[in-house]
């Protein structure tokens, strides 16, 4: 075992330990639920506790730490902070907290070993660091691996509440207003059979007329969100519905479709997802395209459907980082990228300025429920 003694601090440990006395406490019932090794280290540098993962990773107990500077395990903490002539700690310039980082650690034999450190400062009065350490390649591959899985359900819980939320808003428009603006139509029919005024029927007339063009707003409502015929006829019934809706208003724009019956091979998700992404392209084709053509694909081969939406517009440089698009409120592209990764598949996004857009997402047709998604490929 190395000599302990270079490492001790140049302040007095034990007042030290007796000041932070219930954040000792906290931190040394909370460690021992870390899975990874994790060793509590005071403001001032000084081991405080480790978890049994740590005790088992350098090789003794937390006792015969505790008190010593992290030094101890970590001979290089001078890289990752400054003393300062108080005896407080602060972040030196190459390391950033909860970033990980590649470190040389030391074993109580003696041995030095690499492990992956990550340091988060504990919301404690008298100011308390955890740092958690990672040696196995393979335990790292595997947390990552973990994280990756939690992120995807994550992302299908979330989609899915906000269709559920979806869902529940279209019914409860069906039911509410919709019905509401039938009843009271009815009730103009009635008294427009029994009022012989003419002024009064034209007035009447407008008023049925306003009435069925705001049920005709509310219903598009509706089948936007949440079109009824996705589970009956399926994606391809319901996206040429939506590109012929989309001629309708946009007369300036030629609409090309070459959809492929999905015979009710994709399952609701699936379906779910490639209407949204194709709503959300055409959507950015009509306010920010400029384009006079676009076209609307959907293929099923083999055990992958792909989906691409074309046009002949303006075209954009695609960002390196989607995130600048989102710090800018441009939302679309990125949601459309989540919704693929959302059910396993990716999204391919070329375009360059005066080239048009090309959107390709493609997903496999029967998704496994443990299969991670990849991430989009973005090519300019």
């Amino acid at each position: 075992m190395r000599d302990m003694d270079s490492y001790m601090p140049n302040v007095d440990s034990e007042r030290l330990l007796g000041n932070t006395a219930a954040s000792h406490q906290l931190s040394v019932a909370l460690l021992e639920f870390l899975p990874d090794a994790a060793v509590c280290v005071s403001r001032q540098g000084v081991i405080l506790h480790m978890n049994s993962a740590a005790e088992q990773m350098f090789g003794c107990r937390s006792a015969a730490l505790a008190g010593q500077m992290v030094a101890a395990v970590l001979p290089d903490s001078d890289t990752v902070w400054q003393v300062e002539n108080d005896g407080g700690w602060s972040e030196s310039k190459s390391f950033c907290l909860r970033d990980e980082q590649e470190v040389q650690a030391v074993h109580c034999s003696g041995k030095k070993f690499a492990a992956a450190l990550t340091v988060k400062q504990l919301p404690a009065a008298d100011g308390l660091y955890l740092l958690t350490f990672v040696q196995d390649e393979m335990d790292r591959l595997q947390r990552k691996q973990r994280g990756e899985a939690a992120l995807c359900e994550m992302q299908h819980r979330l989609l899915d509440s906000e269709e559920n939320e979806r869902q529940r808003l279209a019914q409860d428009l069906h039911d509410g207003p919709l019905q509401e603006l039938h009843s009271l139509d009815f009730k103009l029919v009635a008294m427009a059979r029994t009022n012989q005024d003419e002024q009064q029927q034209t007035q009447l007339t407008e008023m049925r007329s306003t009435l069925r063009q705001l049920a005709r707003h509310l219903r598009a409502i509706c089948q936007d969100l949440r079109p009824p015929a996705l589970t009956p006829f399926g994606v391809s019934a319901v996206i040429r519905s939506f590109a012929e809706g989309f001629q309708r208003e946009q007369l300036a724009i030629s609409v090309a479709l070459d959809l492929e019956d999905d015979d009710q091979r994709l399952n609701e998700r699936t379906r779910l997802a490639l209407y949204r992404i194709c709503q959300q392209a055409l959507r950015n084709v009509a306010h920010h395209a400029n384009a006079t053509h676009v076209f609307v694909g959907l293929a099923l081969k083999e055990n992958q459907v792909e989906l691409r939406i074309e046009d002949d517009g303006q075209g954009f440089a695609v960002p390196s980082n989607w995130m600048a698009m989102v710090q800018q409120g441009k939302y679309g592209l990125l949601g459309c990228i989540e919704r693929a990764e959302a059910i396993g598949g990716r999204v391919t996004i070329r375009s360059a300025l005066g080239e048009g857009v090309h959107l390709r997402a493609v997903a496999p047709i029967h998704l496994p429920a443990d299969q991670p998604a990849d991430q989009p490929e973005i090519n300019q």
